[in-house]
């Protein structure tokens, strides 16, 4: 398919296909959907786990351990959510409605 498009667009000539053809390479560097669906699906299953060992971390497992073999965070990701939660704890805003309550907030500041 690819020879037939070079050669009718002019790109090359019939018998500068046989030369090249062994020397195309095709690199996929990602399939983005495919990554994106097997993340999601991977996150679900750790999330899946997490519920199950919940009750036993304190027991059994410390919160360290589960959030580095269960969740599989790095060190790193572990701190960055440390900071993140305990930023979070001062509000007391839901970030999936994030948006919707600061302009409900607004209104209320306006109002008072």
């Amino acid at each position: 398919m690819l020879r037939t498009q070079l050669v009718l667009k002019g790109i090359i000539a019939d018998e500068e296909w046989k030369d090249m053809k062994e020397h195309i390479q095709y690199d996929f560097l990602q399939d983005n959907n495919f990554t994106e669906l097997k993340n999601a699906e991977l996150m679900r299953e750790r999330l899946e786990m997490l519920g199950q060992v919940e009750s036993y971390v304190g027991q059994y497992f410390s919160k360290s351990w589960v959030k580095k073999n269960v969740l599989k965070l790095t060190d790193e990701e572990i701190e960055e959510m440390d900071t993140e939660m305990s930023q979070e704890e001062g509000g007391d805003e839901d970030d999936l409605n994030m948006s919707e309550n600061k302009g409900a907030n607004n209104e209320q500041r306006k109002n008072k």
